[in-house]
């Protein structure tokens, strides 16, 4: 098996994704403010760029972590439901939070299609 279909291989990607997120962990440990959210994918980016491997090949197994954390995020609901007593005074903070992090989110989405010299309708068809 050669190097390019090594890489292009589904559980590359998946194996790149699950040590950057181990070693992320690990690092967390020692510099408790790096979340490891931040870190794995500034670490799977050192590698692909260290080992001038192609995105698209990554993309492969990458996307199979993304379709997995779907129905994973989807049972937390569970737990969630679980506790929603616990959680009901704390409704008004929470949905504050959802705010506030949502329009940031929409804020820097745009912030950086004008930066990087985005035109308006992808800066348009971003945003929503």
């Amino acid at each position: 098996m050669n190097g390019s279909s090594l890489y292009s291989d589904p559980l590359f990607g998946v194996c790149v994704t699950v040590v950057a997120y181990a070693v992320a962990l690990l690092v967390r440990k020692r510099v408790p403010r790096l979340h490891p959210l931040i870190t794995a994918p500034v670490l799977v980016y050192g590698f692909l760029q260290l080992g001038r491997i192609d995105y698209s090949n990554y993309k492969v197994g990458g996307d199979m972590v993304t379709f997995f954390l779907g129905p994973a995020t989807v049972a937390l609901a569970i737990p969630l439901y679980k506790q929603a007593v616990r959680l009901k005074p704390l409704l008004p903070s929470l949905l504050l939070g959802a705010f506030v992090g949502s329009a940031l989110g929409i804020g820097v989405n745009a912030l950086c299609v004008i930066a990087f010299g985005g035109t308006e309708e992808l800066l348009r068809s971003s945003l929503p």
